[in-house]
């Protein structure tokens, strides 16, 4: 045996409105995780732009909205702020997901690495892949100095 350090991912995302959080976020859906840390929570990870990866910590509003019947859609999710409940406050999340074949634009954001994870999440999924016209090197619409924007 031996001590093991455990760190929290360089590419970990928290919706909220505290320091260091973020207010929206998006992407390809490539996979829901138990949380190591909490159990109860999950993980999301999302493809981005240019096919970098992100992790999405859970919370409860967005564990009863999201699972593992979402791997391979496209998912925008935007915190919302705080609601009150009996057991004290919650964080409200609005939590979008394409339930369409995906155009081809939002297949070339991704990027080359994305594309190709898309293309293999829609196999092992049994689903049809996604139109992909035109090169995926070509320039992604939205704003090229916007790195979560969504442009679809």
């Amino acid at each position: 045996m031996s001590w093991q350090k455990r760190e929290v991912p360089t590419n970990l995302v928290i919706l909220g409105d505290a320091e260091g959080n973020v207010a929206s976020t998006g992407g390809l859906l490539a996979s829901v995780t138990p949380d190591p840390r909490y159990p109860d929570n999950r993980r999301f990870l999302l493809i981005g732009k240019d096919g970098d990866e992100k992790l999405v910590a859970g919370f409860t509003a967005l564990n009863n909205q999201l699972g593992a019947a979402d791997v391979g859609k496209f998912i925008k999710l935007t915190f919302g702020g705080w609601g009150k409940s009996a057991n004290g406050r919650f964080k409200i999340v609005e939590v979008q997901v394409w339930d369409g074949e995906p155009s081809s634009e939002m297949v070339k954001w991704l990027g080359i690495k994305g594309a190709t994870r898309f293309r293999d999440l829609q196999q092992v999924k049994g689903a049809h892949q996604a139109p992909a016209t035109g090169s995926l090197e070509e320039p992604p619409p939205g704003d090229p100095d916007d790195d979560d924007s969504l442009p679809f």
